[in-house]
């Protein structure tokens, strides 16, 4: 039972949206909402006017990273940023997010179509780049720190300690329009590394507009038990696109597949006028497995007889099917399981699903095929990829342990020859960038590009050559002697490589790959004679479970140059 007070007692007005019906949903965080249908679109009570606001355009797809020096990124002005894909670090939502250091601060500006005495909320949400804290690159400053600018003039700074944890952090002020507004947000941190930026809003208000209040929720389990009131400030409820549907955020309460019960909602009809109207809100929330258990099949039978049991009653009949991951196959797409399925214990909701003679097997993890899946009130399956390894339960009687594993891989054999010297080199090179990665078969003679074009100069380098036998990932960077930045790169194109089986190998397996430097700082400016440092960090996995590794190798390279 779930009663939802959030404002007692008046007549609802016709000419406001109202509640048509609301349900108790649950995500795979395991955090709750009340999502609520309106008969019409909400008035909108803010104009968001930040174009371009999560930097998804243009987008970059799976590249890890792409640099910015001077450019326009739809409605935005860039200097010195770097645009990062989810593939790279997390963003706070969408695939992107920016940097706001490339080699050094960069800056970020846009203008808005404001208008003079309008009040504005600015929202963003920031963390930091932790890569340099994690591989020691200097300068490591002992705070991140970007300065707020409006209309040329710095109302805040944003910062994150260096070593704090790399999550998202809301940052939110109130300013005063004085039309076509310029927002700008410039680093105040050196080097490679700086802060992270994402989902920029300003929104603008509406005197007029209809809106919800807070909302102050009190849940009732099944058993009776009270829980203590839930307040959602309005400001955390949200709307989908049409403006129909609002979603109030319950967050962790206790699991229960069964809430449900009245929800009061009060609307404003922005002249300071309240009204409230309660509406029935449902149990969404569609089954999940709890467990499960292969029993033997002695008789070597046509079917194998697999006992689970679920948070709630589900649909039971002879169209019936399972998601499953293979044991030992992470990563790889589940497979459909078909079977027959009753329930044989309506206390515990244990049930008994009969499926083909070995297409399931102990140590395989199943769970509720989504799509086909229902509960007694028609909800589908949770889908959170949340499987149940089979065999861990032993329900009624028997238990069967999981199959051994699969053979352990040969183990990785990694080696690292370093190439520390330039000499009386010429200012000239005819790679197409200043730091390359050349791939090759152990023991051949050429070398290739890891994108499979011809390498030309490939005695004129510093770097080192990597032989190895498992897929490597990781990232290269190259300081002076005095720890000002040359040169960085990534490695992780010679790792999708490996486990696609693109790169040459030898009767063992083993491929080789060379990281080269030309001497080149950028494009077109050459290092000076000197000692130059290089950082190279490779990232592998090993054992089952995969486990993930890294070797961290420093080393001096030196430039004579005939023409110093």
């Amino acid at each position: 039972m779930l009663v939802a007070a959030l404002f007692p007692g008046r007549v609802f007005s016709d000419t406001l949206p109202q509640p048509l019906r609301s349900g108790i949903f649950l995500d795979c965080g395991g955090n709750y909402s009340v999502k609520v249908l309106f008969d019409h679109p909400f008035a909108s009570g803010s104009t968001q006017v930040v174009g371009n606001s999560g930097f998804e355009a243009p987008s970059i797809g799976s590249t890890l990273y792409v640099q910015h020096e001077s450019d326009v990124l739809g409605a935005w002005s860039v200097t010195n940023i770097d645009v990062v894909s989810a593939q790279y670090m997390a963003p706070d939502s969408g695939n992107q997010s920016i940097d706001l250091n490339m080699n050094t601060a960069g800056s970020i500006q846009q203008t808005l179509p404001t208008k003079a005495g309008q009040s504005v909320v600015l929202r963003l949400s920031y963390t930091y780049n932790n890569q340099c804290v994690l591989f020691n690159v200097s300068p490591i400053p002992a705070q991140y720190q970007a300065q707020v600018v409006w209309n040329g003039l710095v109302v805040d700074t944003i910062q994150v300690a260096a070593g704090a944890p790399r999550v998202w952090q809301t940052y939110m002020k109130s300013l005063t329009a004085q039309g076509n507004d310029v927002i700008e947000i410039r680093s105040l941190t050196p080097g490679t590394c700086g802060n992270m930026l994402d989902d920029i809003t300003v929104t603008t208000g509406a005197t007029s507009s209809q809106v919800l209040g807070n909302s102050s929720i009190t849940l009732q389990l099944p058993d009776g038990t009270v829980l203590p009131p839930i307040t959602v400030p309005s400001s955390a409820v949200t709307f989908d696109a049409v403006g129909t549907t609002a979603t109030i955020p319950l967050g962790r309460i206790p699991l229960n597949s069964a809430y449900k019960g009245m929800l009061s909602v009060q609307v404003s009809d922005g002249s300071g006028t309240w009204t409230t109207e309660s509406v029935a809100a449902d149990d969404s929330v569609g089954p999940w497995m709890d467990s499960a258990r292969i029993a033997p099949n002695l008789q070597e039978g046509s079917t194998d007889s697999i006992y689970f049991w679920t948070s709630e009653p589900v649909s039971v009949g002879a169209s019936w099917s399972f998601l499953v991951d293979r044991l030992g196959s992470q990563g790889a797409p589940s497979i459909q399981v078909s079977s027959v399925v009753s329930r044989i214990d309506r206390t515990t909701d244990e049930y008994l699903a009969l499926v083909p003679m070995g297409e399931l097997r102990a140590g395989d993890s199943l769970r509720l095929n989504p799509v086909a899946i229902t509960d007694a009130s028609g909800n589908l399956a949770s889908d959170c990829d949340q499987d149940v390894l089979l065999g861990t339960r032993v329900g009624s009687g028997i238990s069967v342990p999981p199959t051994p594993p699969a053979p352990l891989p040969p183990p990785p054999r990694i080696q690292i020859q370093t190439h520390p010297l330039l000499l009386d080199s010429a200012n000239t090179s005819s790679s197409s960038g200043p730091l390359q990665v050349w791939v090759r078969k152990v023991g051949d003679l050429a070398w290739i590009g890891a994108d499979g074009s011809a390498v030309a100069d490939s005695d004129r380098f510093v770097g080192a050559t990597i032989t190895s036998n498992v897929p490597l990932g990781g990232t290269v960077y190259i300081v002076d002697n005095e720890g000002v930045f040359a040169v960085s790169g990534d490695l992780y194109q010679v790792g999708r490589a490996a486990r696609q089986g693109e790169l040459p190998l030898d009767s063992t397996g083993s491929y080789q790959f060379r990281v080269a430097w030309d001497g080149r700082i950028g494009s077109c400016t050459w290092a000076s004679s000197g000692i130059y440092v290089v950082r190279l960090v490779l990232v592998y996995e090993e054992g089952i479970p995969k486990k993930t590794k890294v070797i961290n190798k420093v080393f001096r390279v030196g430039i004579k140059r005939s023409l110093d």
